[in-house]
């Protein structure tokens, strides 16, 4: 992607995710607990962290396991399963 590009993709991110936060020690923190009890890879693990830290009912991921239930809080979703 071209600089101008990526400007534009921000603003984009921007319009369509207002409340963007960011992933901090607290969140990386919950991330090394998660794939212990989920087995989620890291990266899965911190997805699952920020969505359970900004609150989410719901976490649409085509990789991870549909229908999951985390923490009693957050369900992940394959958007392509009917």
């Amino acid at each position: 992607m071209t600089l101008a590009d990526m400007e534009d993709a921000l603003k984009s991110i921007r319009i369509l995710c207002q409340d963007v936060r960011p992933i901090d020690v607290e969140t990386h923190e919950g991330a090394l607990v998660l794939p212990r009890r989920y087995n989620f890879s890291f990266y899965d693990a911190l997805m699952v962290s920020s969505a359970l830290r900004a609150g989410c009912q719901h976490l649409l991921s085509e990789d991870m396991h549909h229908s999951l239930h985390v923490e009693s809080r957050l369900t992940i979703l394959n958007p392509f399963l009917k």
